[in-house]
Protein backbone atom coordinates (compact mmCIF):
# COMPACT_ATOMS: atom_id res chain seq x y z
CA UNK A 1 0.00 0.00 0.00
CA UNK A 2 1.38 3.40 -0.94
CA UNK A 3 2.10 5.90 1.81
CA UNK A 4 -0.54 8.18 0.28
CA UNK A 5 -3.20 5.49 0.80
CA UNK A 6 -2.05 5.01 4.37
CA UNK A 7 -2.44 8.74 4.94
CA UNK A 8 -5.91 8.78 3.39
CA UNK A 9 -6.98 5.79 5.46
CA UNK A 10 -5.65 7.42 8.61
CA UNK A 11 -7.61 10.58 7.83
CA UNK A 12 -10.71 8.41 7.29
CA UNK A 13 -10.15 6.93 10.74
CA UNK A 14 -9.92 10.36 12.30
CA UNK A 15 -12.99 11.44 10.34
CA UNK A 16 -14.97 8.61 11.95
CA UNK A 17 -14.97 6.27 8.99
CA UNK A 18 -15.94 8.83 6.36
CA UNK A 19 -16.91 7.16 3.08
CA UNK A 20 -14.18 7.12 0.46
CA UNK A 21 -16.37 9.09 -1.96
CA UNK A 22 -16.86 11.82 0.65
CA UNK A 23 -13.11 11.94 1.34
CA UNK A 24 -12.38 12.22 -2.38
CA UNK A 25 -14.71 15.19 -2.81
CA UNK A 26 -13.75 17.04 0.41
CA UNK A 27 -12.76 20.56 -0.54
CA UNK A 28 -10.36 22.87 1.22
CA UNK A 29 -13.30 25.21 1.78
CA UNK A 30 -15.00 22.45 3.85
CA UNK A 31 -12.39 23.01 6.57
CA UNK A 32 -13.27 26.02 8.73
CA UNK A 33 -12.49 26.92 12.33
CA UNK A 34 -11.22 23.49 13.40
CA UNK A 35 -14.24 21.74 11.86
CA UNK A 36 -14.83 19.81 8.65
CA UNK A 37 -18.33 20.48 7.39
CA UNK A 38 -19.59 18.54 4.38
CA UNK A 39 -22.71 17.02 2.85
CA UNK A 40 -22.72 13.22 2.77
CA UNK A 41 -23.03 12.31 -0.93
CA UNK A 42 -25.22 9.27 -0.29
CA UNK A 43 -27.72 10.80 2.16
CA UNK A 44 -27.18 14.54 1.58
CA UNK A 45 -26.93 14.87 5.37
CA UNK A 46 -24.78 17.76 6.60
CA UNK A 47 -22.03 16.48 8.89
CA UNK A 48 -19.59 18.39 11.08
CA UNK A 49 -16.44 16.73 12.42
CA UNK A 50 -13.80 18.19 14.70
CA UNK A 51 -10.47 18.71 12.93
CA UNK A 52 -7.58 17.26 14.95
CA UNK A 53 -3.82 17.89 14.80
CA UNK A 54 -2.93 14.41 13.44
CA UNK A 55 -5.31 15.04 10.53
CA UNK A 56 -3.59 18.34 9.72
CA UNK A 57 -0.18 16.64 9.81
CA UNK A 58 -1.35 14.21 7.12
CA UNK A 59 -2.82 17.01 4.99
CA UNK A 60 0.41 19.02 5.36
CA UNK A 61 2.37 16.00 4.14
CA UNK A 62 0.53 16.12 0.80
CA UNK A 63 0.18 19.92 0.55
CA UNK A 64 2.43 20.14 -2.50
CA UNK A 65 0.28 17.60 -4.38
CA UNK A 66 -2.93 19.51 -3.63
CA UNK A 67 -1.53 23.04 -3.97
CA UNK A 68 -3.46 23.85 -7.15
CA UNK A 69 -6.43 21.62 -6.39
CA UNK A 70 -9.68 22.64 -4.69
CA UNK A 71 -9.69 19.23 -2.96
CA UNK A 72 -8.30 18.62 0.51
CA UNK A 73 -6.81 15.17 -0.21
CA UNK A 74 -4.72 14.08 -3.21
CA UNK A 75 -7.39 11.72 -4.52
CA UNK A 76 -8.70 14.06 -7.23
CA UNK A 77 -6.71 16.86 -8.85
CA UNK A 78 -9.44 19.31 -9.77
CA UNK A 79 -8.31 19.14 -13.41
CA UNK A 80 -10.49 16.18 -14.36
CA UNK A 81 -13.10 16.77 -17.06
CA UNK A 82 -15.32 14.36 -15.14
CA UNK A 83 -14.43 14.27 -11.43
CA UNK A 84 -16.87 11.44 -10.71
CA UNK A 85 -15.36 9.25 -13.46
CA UNK A 86 -11.89 9.99 -12.09
CA UNK A 87 -13.11 9.13 -8.58
CA UNK A 88 -14.50 5.79 -9.80
CA UNK A 89 -11.13 4.91 -11.34
CA UNK A 90 -9.29 5.71 -8.10
CA UNK A 91 -11.89 3.77 -6.11
CA UNK A 92 -11.45 0.76 -8.41
CA UNK A 93 -7.66 0.82 -8.01
CA UNK A 94 -7.93 1.23 -4.24
CA UNK A 95 -10.39 -1.67 -3.96
CA UNK A 96 -8.09 -3.84 -6.07
CA UNK A 97 -5.19 -3.09 -3.72
CA UNK A 98 -7.33 -3.65 -0.61
CA UNK A 99 -8.44 -7.03 -2.00
CA UNK A 100 -4.79 -8.03 -2.48
CA UNK A 101 -3.96 -6.98 1.08
CA UNK A 102 -6.89 -9.04 2.37
CA UNK A 103 -5.63 -12.06 0.45
CA UNK A 104 -2.11 -11.56 1.84
CA UNK A 105 -3.39 -11.68 5.42
CA UNK A 106 -5.79 -14.56 4.74
CA UNK A 107 -9.17 -12.85 4.98
CA UNK A 108 -12.10 -14.93 3.75
CA UNK A 109 -13.93 -12.00 2.17
CA UNK A 110 -12.47 -9.20 0.03
CA UNK A 111 -11.71 -5.84 1.63
CA UNK A 112 -13.16 -2.78 -0.08
CA UNK A 113 -13.46 0.95 0.57
CA UNK A 114 -16.96 0.13 1.81
CA UNK A 115 -16.72 -2.73 4.26
CA UNK A 116 -19.53 -3.70 6.60
CA UNK A 117 -18.45 -5.01 9.98
CA UNK A 118 -18.59 -8.76 9.71
CA UNK A 119 -17.76 -11.78 11.85
CA UNK A 120 -16.10 -13.18 8.73
CA UNK A 121 -13.33 -10.58 8.93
Amino acid sequence: MERQEVGQNTVAFYLRGMAFVDMAFLKKTDLKCSMVSYNRRKTHQNLNIEWMKPMQAIIDKYAEQTQESPYLLPILTGKESSPYTAYRKVEHNTNYNLKKIGEMVGLKIPLTTYQKISKEL
